[in-house]
């Protein structure tokens, strides 16, 4: 278990399985995130009456990491890097800048439609 933290902030992040909580006085803010990267393709569509375009989306499963690394940390950022099925990759970055705000950033490498930083509702 990896803990950054500032103020009244404090992340808790898992590696195996690679999960995070975020927690504002003890209080949790968001429980078990994780990445997950899709891979697809868009197919745009172009219709003249709204002159707009409707997106078509032929996606692949949401796969989240099989594995994940420190990189570096401190006591209010920690870099990541992650693996997952099918060779993907992407470096993940948690940081407390200041305040009450967290920061996520997802690189993935070359290669997904998209990915996003999901938790339960």
């Amino acid at each position: 278990m990896i803990v950054v933290a500032r103020d009244a902030l404090e992340v808790e992040i898992s590696l195996t399985p690679f999960r995070l909580d975020v927690r504002r006085d003890g209080r949790r803010l968001v429980h078990d995130a994780t990445v997950r990267l899709v891979d697809g393709v868009v197919h745009d569509h172009f219709v003249q009456w709204t002159e707009g375009v409707l997106a078509h989306e032929d996606v692949s499963d949401r796969v989240e990491p099989e594995r994940v690394d420190v990189i570096s940390r401190d006591d209010t950022t920690v870099a990541l890097a992650a693996r997952f099925p099918d060779d993907g990759q992407a470096t993940i970055e948690i940081s407390l800048p200041r305040g009450d705000r967290v920061r996520f950033a997802v690189r993935p490498a070359p290669g997904p439609l998209r990915s996003a930083l999901v938790w339960r509702a």
